[in-house]
């Protein structure tokens, strides 16, 4: 979510490697990802949840007192976004580039550091009133529902990849989820008859998905007076 929120971006392809050897368990407990956006970037993740760690996001952004304060003075971050000319650290948003009359820019060039007061506020209230406001239609939705899908196409793309090993497009993902489903055969118990047999269909006369399920009844129903 953070990733295409910051960066603008969607991402194009997925692979990734996944382990549980830390734990033992059948959900993984460390992984690597490597993203490429649709504009070129490459980004990389990793992440362990069985390592003692400050980078977290729990731990870096410190809006939880549920979590302890950090060890030392010096702000921690947990994700690093590199630039052609500048490099930020969130959450601290810590920017570093060349400065001013810094001359031609390379590895014997001094770095500039550029430093944001943050303003903390509660992120449960935050969201709640945001949400009073999207209500009212004071404002739109920050993350909409197409933001939602897309992120969650990143994340199966994740966990496919992981399984082939092999590099994974999330926008195929999406594709898939958008072919109309195979006809199933449904067993309907009635309250006051027998089961009757029912065909369930989740496309219309033109292939395409259908908004209710339509349902034949075939049946015989036989009764007797005395």
């Amino acid at each position: 979510d953070l990733l295409r929120f910051i960066t603008g971006h969607e991402v194009s392809t997925v692979f990734a490697s996944l382990s549980s050897t830390a734990r033992q368990d059948d959900v993984e407990d460390t992984g690597a990802v490597t993203v490429v956006l649709d504009h070129g970037a490459v980004g990389t993740f990793f992440f362990s949840d069985s390592a003692p760690s400050p980078w977290s996001y729990e731990f870096t952004t410190q809006e939880n007192a549920k979590y302890p304060p950090l060890p030392g003075s010096d702000p921690a971050d947990c994700y690093h976004f590199f630039g052609a000319k500048r490099s930020l650290a969130f959450p601290s948003l810590r920017r570093y580039g060349y400065g001013p009359g810094a001359g031609e820019p390379g590895w014997d060039t001094p770095l500039a550091l550029e430093e944001e007061s943050v303003r903390k506020q509660d992120p449960i209230r935050a969201q709640m009133e945001h949400f009073l406001r999207v209500c009212r239609h004071e404002e739109r939705p920050v993350c909409s529902g197409r933001d939602a899908m897309e992120s969650l196409a990143v994340i199966l793309a994740v966990l496919r990849s992981a399984e082939t090993q092999l590099p994974v497009r999330p926008a195929d993902l999406l594709k898939e989820a958008m072919q109309p489903l195979p006809s199933v055969e449904l067993q309907v118990r009635t309250t006051s008859g027998p089961e009757l047999p029912a065909k369930a269909s989740t496309t219309d006369s033109t292939g395409s998905p259908s908004g209710s399920v339509q349902q034949e009844w075939e049946a015989e129903v036989s009764s007797s007076s005395s």
